[in-house]
């Protein structure tokens, strides 16, 4: 996605219940804009995706 120069300056969030930080290093040098350990907890989890809506559509300033 990110060599492909109409989707580059999409953000890509990874979430997963991955905590290791092999995974973590992966996903950073593959490019990927954050990295969130996905929450068990389902009011939780639903807590954090719109956290995470709420940072990538109201307060970052993305090109394009």
């Amino acid at each position: 996605m990110k060599s492909d120069p109409n989707l580059a300056n999409i953000p890509v969030v990874v979430m997963t219940t991955s905590t290791t930080k092999a995974d973590i290093e992966a996903m950073y040098k593959l490019q990927a804009s954050c990295f969130v350990t996905k929450p068990i907890d389902l009011a939780q989890f639903r807590k954090v995706v719109k956290e995470i809506h709420k940072f990538w559509f109201t307060v970052v300033e993305l090109p394009g």
